[in-house]
């Protein structure tokens, strides 16, 4: 069975996914200065769903349906960003491993966090 061509939209949607991800991914783990990324996650992380929201309008969603899955990316979003803590001490990323509560601790100098 041939393949078909992919539709444009898909495909510009996965490049600028790609790009968000590796790039966030990126500043996340290479960056120190933790005060710079409390301030530039969130709107990114928030970007990210907006994003996958407007994919799903760009490539002829029901509208219905947008509205249903909505509230779940957004609660999906805010437990996100309730998981990951910037450590003051050496500035490295900590993703929580508990289900819904945010790390405690530095996982590699065992600062507090915030």
């Amino acid at each position: 069975m041939p393949f078909s061509t992919p539709n444009p939209r898909f495909v510009v949607f996965v490049f600028v996914l790609l790009i968000l991800k590796v790039g966030l991914t990126s500043f996340l783990l290479m960056s120190r200065d933790a005060a710079f990324k409390r301030k530039v996650y969130p709107p990114l992380a928030i970007a990210g769903s907006v994003i996958y929201l407007l994919f799903g309008w760009a490539m002829g969603t029901d509208p219905r349906t947008l509205l249903l899955i909505a509230p779940f990316v957004a609660v999906s979003t805010y437990m996100g960003l309730r998981k990951v803590r910037f450590c003051d001490g050496c500035g490295s990323t900590i993703w929580s491993e508990e289900r819904f509560s945010p790390p405690q601790y530095c996982s590699e100098c065992g600062a507090k966090l915030e």
